[in-house]
């Protein structure tokens, strides 16, 4: 979701659930078979995004862990993506993405 200018957060990204798909059905997928927790939406947006935590000691391996499973749960959910859907296999650095090392042996 495009976020207001000067509204947007550098610790979590929402993400508008597809159309057909059922946001706590993909919430509880990913959190029981692919051990990834997404937060679900609160107030008018519960149900109707998901959202991706990314405070703290998460590096670009967790943050790509989290794309493949959602690539993997989608579909299960009932997504279908139409115009030759984007993969999410690579998740390309960009300038000003700073994500904190995890310290070893974590």
């Amino acid at each position: 979701m495009p976020p207001a200018a000067g509204k947007a957060s550098n610790t979590v990204t929402a993400v508008r659930v597809p159309e057909g798909v059922e946001g706590p059905a993909l919430n509880k997928m990913m959190r029981t078979e692919y051990n990834t927790v997404l937060a679900g939406g609160q107030g008018a947006l519960t149900g109707k995004i998901f959202r991706i935590g990314h405070l703290g000691l998460v590096t670009q391996e967790d943050l790509q862990a989290c794309f493949d499973a959602l690539e993997q749960a989608l579909p299960r959910v009932g997504f279908s993506p139409s115009g030759g859907g984007r993969s999410m296999r690579r998740v390309p650095r960009r300038p000003g993405l700073y994500l904190t090392p995890r310290p070893a042996g974590t």
